[in-house]
């Protein structure tokens, strides 16, 4: 089946012409021709990466398309948001032409259905021309672009530099200008394991890493792809990426690669870069990444938990869930969609997903440092505003302070109870005076449960609990790591004692918690310690009265093998190493 040029269109103009901008009280509209005034040019990539084929002889999953959005600003007080009397181009001034990086134009015809000219991309844009308005912002979708500069046509440089320039539509003349990353990479490793010496060859070697895997699926699911080359990936497996339906029957191309390479490949982030690129491009440079020590499992799960995603690309993670205090809500299913202050899009101010500003690399910070002398999101408010705001009606009001309290786990009542005998669900013996904490199982596969207990009556009656991060640090395993085995290590929440009094009970194992399931942990470890995010709906168990109680415990009670279990330090440990209750708050 081909695919039209309409039909390949990334589903993201589909979904910006269906999102209507929050109205604000700090931008106005401008349908009017823009004259005289200071103009503010807020681009970016849609995207944090953008992913391509190098090579389509044989097979294609994604074509070179990136996707430019730019917002312009008029300063003044207010400031307007501008959509007539100007125009946007682009140009890559060491990026001229693509031909030849790569040999898509040789394939296009045989994979999508059409024969473009050279260096002009699936959607009609070149890597050079005017930006298409649409709505509140101005787009170029499906720039053809490659990794390799023209001055280094061998070396990547994934973050390749796009200029931006604002004219006035009746002169010509140029009103502003800006540098903004576009970041592109082919850099898929599938040769780790499909080269002819990989783990994951076909049974008749081709010599290419490409034919490997279509002899690997014909071998595999009796298809005939070898003789049909060069295969479009999505034709079968359906790809939102591309608009494509696919074989209904089929799974989608991310729940079939995720599922099938869930076995195999770790879930870490050097498991993702295997085929998000990568181990050089490094694409996740975002300050949650750099600053937070997340990697991609802390907001999309495992490699299992992806291979689910009902609608991928559609849904994902949202910003909102961890960041829930209010002030941050999306107005948009998808953070690359949603818009806040005065109809200015997320990611004009804070940059792409994954490129989330300050990032890593140098060239991302290139347009913030034009705006505002600094790299960072955009934060400044003179860079819009000609009068100084009242800046608590601004963006997230972000000048109401928040304070942050660090609870360490009360030695006398924290400890492990150990469950009576296998499945019967009760509490057989306990320990409140180790030093170390115990939860899994046991040999005889009894489980063990933790009570972790935070004076936290310090928190003011009035005060608005924003975020609230539980953390325990690990002092050593016993048998197979539980986090591997038994399923989510699990936090329950009592506002108060779980049982008849604060101290340890036996009891405390199966009694009743305020909230169930109010948090999991990440498997991952950052500097020995595991953390949880609470979630929003359990801050009214948070005690600013008196005691907190926690219990930890595994989803799956035991796996019917030896003892598998995780040791953690108590509150009896030293005070560095105690369990400690992260809560944030601010007053109204």
């Amino acid at each position: 089946m081909k695919v039209t040029k309409s039909e390949i269109r990334i589903v993201i103009i589909t979904f910006a012409a269906l999102l209507i901008a929050a109205g604000g009280v700090i931008l106005s509209r401008s349908e009017s021709s823009a004259a005289g005034g200071e103009y503010k040019v807020l681009a970016w990539n849609d995207l944090g990466m953008h992913c391509y084929n190098q090579d389509f002889a044989d097979l294609a999953v994604l074509p070179p398309y990136n996707t430019l959005w730019v917002q312009v600003v008029k300063a003044g007080d207010p400031p307007t948001l501008v959509t007539h009397g100007i125009t946007v181009e682009y140009f890559y001034p060491d990026n001229t032409y693509s031909i030849g990086k790569t040999n898509f134009w040789d394939y296009d015809q045989a994979l999508f259905g059409v024969d473009l000219p050279p260096n002009v991309g699936l959607a009609g844009k070149g890597l050079s021309g005017t930006m298409d308005l649409a709505g509140d912002h101005f787009i170029a979708e499906g720039i053809p672009l490659t990794e390799f500069s023209d001055s280094a046509t061998t070396v990547r440089q994934p973050y390749q530099l796009a200029t931006v320039v604002v004219k006035n539509a009746n002169t010509g003349d140029v009103l502003t200008s800006t540098q903004v990353v576009t970041p592109v990479s082919s850099e898929m490793r599938c040769d780790k394991c499909h080269s002819d010496t990989g783990t994951a060859k076909p049974g008749a070697l081709t010599g290419k890493v490409e034919t490997n895997i279509l002899q690997l699926h014909d071998e595999k699911e009796n298809t005939n792809l070898m003789a049909n080359r060069p295969v479009l990936c999505a034709n079968c497996h359906g790809s939102n990426a591309l608009g494509m339906i696919g074989n209904p029957s089929l799974k989608n191309l991310s729940n079939a690669m995720h599922s099938r390479h869930a076995s195999v490949i770790p879930d870490t982030l050097d498991g993702c870069y295997n085929c998000h690129p990568g181990p050089q491009t490094k694409c996740l440079r975002d300050v949650m990444a750099t600053d937070e020590k997340m990697n991609c499992v802390n907001c999309h799960g495992g490699m299992e938990q992806v291979s689910k995603n009902p609608n991928p690309w559609l849904n994902e993670p949202r910003c909102d869930t961890c960041h829930n205090s209010g002030q941050f809500d999306q107005n948009h299913p998808l953070f690359r969609f949603s818009t806040e202050h005065g109809g200015l899009y997320c990611e004009a101010c804070h940059d792409s997903t994954h490129a989330i500003a300050p990032s890593r690399e140098p060239n991302d910070a290139l347009k913030f440092i034009t705006l505002q002398g600094k790299n960072g999101p955009l934060e400044e408010c003179s860079v819009c505003h000609t009068n100084h705001p009242d800046e608590t009606k601004g963006p997230h009001a972000r000048t109401i302070p928040s304070t942050e309290l660090t609870f360490k786990s009360q030695p006398k009542y924290d400890g492990w109870v150990l469950e009576s005998s296998e499945n019967s669900g009760i509490g057989g013996r306990k320990n409140a005076r180790s030093k170390i904490l115990k939860i899994g199982d046991d040999p005889y596969n009894k489980q063990y449960r933790i009570i972790l207990s935070f004076g936290t009556s310090t928190i003011p009656d009035n005060a608005v609990i924003s975020k609230v991060i539980l953390m325990v640090k690990k002092a050593g395993e016993i048998g197979t790591n539980p986090m591997n085995t038994h399923n989510d290590l699990v936090v329950d929440i009592k506002k108060g004692s779980f049982f008849t009094r604060p101290a340890l009970q036996i009891n405390d194992f199966q009694a009743s918690p305020g909230m169930f399931e109010v948090g999991k942990f990440s498997s991952t470890l950052n500097s020995n310690w595991y953390s949880a995010d609470i979630n929003s709906e359990a801050y009214v168990y948070i005690n600013k009265t008196g005691l907190t109680q926690l219990r930890l415990r595994f989803t799956l009670d035991d796996n019917n093998s030896a003892a598998d279990i995780l040791k953690l330090f108590s509150g009896n440990s030293i005070k560095a190493n105690r369990p400690k209750l992260i809560v944030e708050y601010f007053l109204p």
